[in-house]
């Protein structure tokens, strides 16, 4: 494929569905705009390929996502993903900060990100259990979108916290 090819390939991806895009291919700048875009789905997959990819443009457009207050909460989800294995730390103060008002969606994430760490053998940080006993007294109030609280996810939450 030609340069001239490829650059109307890139000026027609909007037009396009996330299954007919090969984001492999796309530059950084055309991923960070898609992922700032409105289809839900193609930001996600632009912003994991910016991850996946290493680029510092995923924390950056993660960040965006995450401060974003009409963005989907399935998209925060994917970008909170993101800042978590980018920066735990910025990832732990944006939950600590955004518990109460987060939907289902992203609770369930924050809890998948600490049920689940790389090392299992490596117990829960002071941060994570302080996080994870905010976590616990949001769980009771219940969400709009309870169903976005994937069972198996609390109960290991449940488990790995069960001392916080």
């Amino acid at each position: 494929m030609n340069d001239q090819s490829q650059a109307q390939e890139w000026e027609n991806v909007e037009l396009m569905t996330d299954d007919q895009i090969d984001y492999s291919l796309l530059p950084e700048t055309q991923l960070y705009q898609l992922g700032s875009g409105s289809d839900v789905y193609v930001g996600q997959s632009a912003l994991r390929e910016l991850h996946r990819r290493g680029s510092g443009r995923a924390l950056e457009l993660a960040i965006h996502i995450l401060n974003e207050p009409d963005d989907d909460a399935f998209l925060k989800a994917t970008a909170l993903r993101v800042l978590f294995e980018s920066d735990e730390r910025q990832a732990l103060d944006f939950m600590r900060s955004h518990i109460e008002n987060s939907p289902g969606a992203v609770v369930n994430k924050m809890m998948e990100l600490l049920a689940y760490p790389t090392d299992i053998d490596q117990p829960p940080t002071p941060d994570e259990i302080e996080v994870a006993r905010m976590i616990k007294s949001r769980l009771p109030a219940g969400f709009a979108d309870a169903d976005a609280i994937r069972v198996d996810v609390e109960h290991d939450f449940s488990l790995r916290f069960s001392e916080a």
